[in-house]
């Protein structure tokens, strides 16, 4: 029988010199011309990139990210719509970084990250979502740093969108720190469709996104953007759920030492001692998150 000392996950930080993600407000835009049949299409400047380069070689193919009036504040969004290039599912994506095509490795195009030195306790945004079929939206800000030979996650915030939300709304998620370590780089990234990476998701699901803000200064307990449960109130999702869809375990630098499917356990009793970041999904999304100590 394995014991668990629940923790609830409490970040910190100084507001003083706090940075901020280039052009969270969305009103400064770059356009590429396009020629022929091979269309112009614009991205957010400041270090935002977005799957758009791929059609400057696919010939008639619409833009992923798109320049929108439909605003939150200010005069400008963006507005992420998955489309069909290649004849492949390219979701509707923006995230900071940079993209060039790799035709032999299309999920190699995207590097994603721009320095940042700061850590902050909440990533917040307004968005709408337009899902198409049974599709789902992903937004997240990671946090991470370069150990000389691989890249280590140091903080998540990441919050999946399943239904369709058809007014401005603000997404609040708490980071989660795996580890104390200084990042030097942050990913900051909205995708209309969550499995666009493996070239998933459903043609025209649309992502509107607009103010981005790193907040500081505050404490905030690690749980769901919306419920802000965690481990210690669970036996409420437990009745109304029955089962878990999946519980996902990370160690503290964020790697991923197990996953279950359809549990009704929160803790695996297979756990070692130590401290881990324990994930409970339902089939609607993210339950909470947070950190425990195993004895």
């Amino acid at each position: 029988m394995v014991y668990a000392v629940l923790i609830a996950l409490l970040l910190t930080v100084s507001s003083l010199g706090a940075q901020q993600v280039p052009n969270g407000s969305f009103e400064e835009w770059i356009t590429t011309e396009g020629s022929g049949q091979y269309k112009t299409y614009e991205e957010p400047a400041g270090g935002w990139s977005s799957g758009n380069g791929a059609i400057h070689i696919a010939a008639g193919s619409n833009p992923v990210c798109e320049k929108t009036t439909d605003a939150h504040s200010g005069s400008y969004a963006a507005k992420l719509v998955t489309q069909k290039i290649f004849g492949q599912v390219a979701s509707g994506s923006l995230f900071t970084g940079t993209f060039q095509l790799n035709l032999a490795n299309p999920a190699e195009s995207a590097r994603r990250g721009i320095p940042f030195t700061e850590k902050p306790t909440a990533f917040t945004a307004w968005y709408k979502y337009a899902p198409q079929q049974n599709d789902s939206a992903t937004l997240y800000a990671i946090l991470s740093r370069w150990d000389g030979s691989k890249r280590v996650a140091i903080a998540e915030a990441r919050k999946k969108e399943f239904s369709e939300v058809q007014e401005w709304t603000k997404l609040t998620v708490p980071f989660v720190y795996y580890s104390g370590e200084q990042p030097d780089t942050i990913a900051v990234v909205f995708a209309a469709s969550a499995g666009g990476e493996f070239f998933k998701g459903a043609e025209g699901s649309t992502l509107y996104v607009d103010d981005v803000v790193l907040v500081y200064g505050s404490s905030v307990q690690a749980g769901d953007s919306r419920t802000g449960h965690t481990i210690g109130d669970i036996e409420e999702f437990r009745n109304r759920l029955g089962t878990f869809s999946e519980v996902v375990v990370f160690d503290v630098r964020g790697r991923q030492v197990t996953l279950v499917r359809n549990t009704k356990s929160i803790i695996p009793d297979e756990l070692h001692p130590g401290a881990y970041i324990v994930q409970v999904n339902s089939e609607r999304g993210l339950v909470c998150r947070q950190k425990i100590l195993v004895h």
